[in-house]
């Protein structure tokens, strides 16, 4: 499970590989601009790929980078059934990782955000009495961790996205319950492997080119609510 890349040396790329197709952009409305978008997407990756900046590419032209995630703290929860265990989530932070995003309701007295995560696989440690458990580490933006740090309910809310993710895709019985014990990590935090987004990123932040927004992008899903405020997930996908 990963993140979006914040990246301007990449986002440059991308310009620059617009600016190069500028005379073949179809009409905004045309059913050909979602094509020449992703021509234009996959010709900002292999100038990428040649300077350096990207680590891979999959057969489909989806290009990622490693990451090394910065533990923050850590969550304390359980899982199962029937057979109860222990679940250690790090929530850790990468500049790499997009900020949160304000989105823009109707409702005056709801404010709604895009929060970007990356979840690693599991793996298995062991607890203080020497027991099987198991770790996940969760990354958000080193804005958002900042912004934890000093309020408390925004610190609730990305423990509860964390924990939805993990519920979502791997943990179906996690636990709602949790405690915050005092340690940064558990365990070796290994490297990330993170998305870049290619082509949602050129239509929606190339706005010096007049680029057209084709309405399409990443998956969001709503999250637990706080009193005025709601968050929405941003759901990447493991390429």
């Amino acid at each position: 499970m990963s993140g979006d890349v914040r990246d301007d040396a990449f986002l440059k790329l991308l310009e620059k590989a617009c600016e190069a197709e500028r005379d073949s952009m179809p009409a905004r409305d045309s059913p050909e601009y979602e094509g020449w978008l992703e021509k234009v997407s996959a010709l900002a990756s292999k100038m990428a790929v040649e300077e350096g900046m990207i680590q891979g590419t999959t057969d489909d032209g989806t290009s990622w980078v490693m990451v090394q995630p910065e533990p923050e703290f850590v969550v304390k929860t359980t899982s199962g059934s029937e057979v109860t265990k222990k679940v250690f989530i790090n929530v850790c932070s990468s500049p790499a990782i997009k900020p949160p995003q304000p989105i823009v309701s109707a409702d005056a007295d709801e404010v709604q955000y895009r929060v970007p995560l990356s979840a690693g696989p599991a793996r298995t440690d062991v607890d203080k009495e020497g027991r099987p458990c198991m770790v996940y580490d969760v990354v958000f933006n080193t804005e958002s961790i900042g912004r934890a740090k000093k309020e408390s309910d925004f610190q609730a809310l990305l423990i509860a996205l964390a924990m939805q993710q993990l519920k979502q895709k791997c943990e179906p019985d996690l636990s709602e319950s949790y405690t915050l014990p005092k340690m940064r990590q558990k365990g070796s935090i290994p490297p990330q492997q993170i998305r870049v987004d290619r082509s949602a990123k050129l239509d929606r932040k190339l706005g010096n080119l007049n680029l057209p927004s084709t309405g399409s992008g990443p998956t969001h899903t709503p999250a637990r609510a706080m009193p005025g405020r709601s968050l929405v997930e941003e759901l990447p996908d493991r390429p």
